[in-house]
């Protein structure tokens, strides 16, 4: 049964019996579809891809935008992992189903992003810190 829309769920469509069935179909050994967006599909259906694809699309434009704004490093090595992530998901599944570093350092650029709205002044070599942003334990001192 086919199952396009909510996928098969996580890390259960590769059984045995599908690896047999796929390898004897394509006349190789295969363990895994070697696309993350194809495996998205698999594990989440159309709903898991559209939604991961939408949010890293998105995160690599805030990158952009936010690197040609305040020209801040940060932002362009952001930018450049989101780009990176994107772009080998087409031909490397690891990345997706499996925890990884390049899993943390897109989690944290990605964290990067939300928190910094238009505030990413603070991200840049120098600011200067005025009375209302200081916290009270700061300002006490």
């Amino acid at each position: 049964k086919q199952r396009p829309v909510e996928g098969y769920g996580f890390d259960t469509f590769w059984t045995a019996r599908r690896i047999d069935v796929v390898s004897d179909e394509v006349h190789w050994g295969v363990a895994a579809a070697h696309s993350g967006y194809i495996e998205l599909l698999l594990m989440g259906g159309i709903v898991s891809l559209l939604l991961h694809t939408i949010v890293l699309v998105l995160a690599l434009w805030r990158g952009v935008r936010a690197y040609d704004k305040h020209k801040a490093p940060v932002f362009a090595f952001a930018a450049s992992v989101f780009a990176m992530y994107l772009v080998s998901g087409v031909l490397e599944s690891a990345l997706i189903v499996r925890v990884s570093s390049v899993s943390f350092y897109l989690a944290m650029c990605l964290a990067l992003l939300c928190i910094s709205g238009d505030g990413a002044q603070r991200h840049t070599a120098i600011h200067e810190v005025t009375p209302e942003e200081q916290s009270p334990i700061v300002a006490l001192s």
